[in-house]
């Protein structure tokens, strides 16, 4: 992984998320001497909580932020276990559709 490639990306869409240029500029650089991503320095330096950074990402693609996994609702799958190693997707059976406005916390530090 280089991540000199991924930031300016990664920087565009913090921006965009309300991120200010030097706190991005600041953790960019921190990023790279750490070997981490900007949104793990923004989150270890305690300029957002990841609580509401995953809420803006959620809003931002419009997709219902979730607190809480309730029991009962992951579906089991022969490839489940993967995502102990590596985990990048989960899909979750609901009753009912989850909210938008849901509990997840709001806000960025600008």
């Amino acid at each position: 992984m280089q991540l000199t490639e991924e930031l300016p990306a990664e920087m565009a869409m913090l921006a965009e998320l309300g991120f200010g240029k030097r706190y991005l500029e600041r953790d960019a650089q921190n990023a790279m001497a750490n070997g981490t991503s900007i949104e793990q320095e923004l989150i270890a330096n305690g300029w957002v909580e990841e609580s509401a950074h995953c809420g803006a990402i959620a809003r931002a693609l419009r997709l219902p932020c979730l607190d809480r996994i309730e029991d009962g609702t992951v579906v089991d799958d022969f490839n489940l276990d993967s995502q102990l190693l590596n985990p990048t997707a989960l899909r979750l059976t609901r009753s009912r559709r989850a909210s938008f406005d849901s509990n997840c916390a709001t806000g960025t530090t600008d």
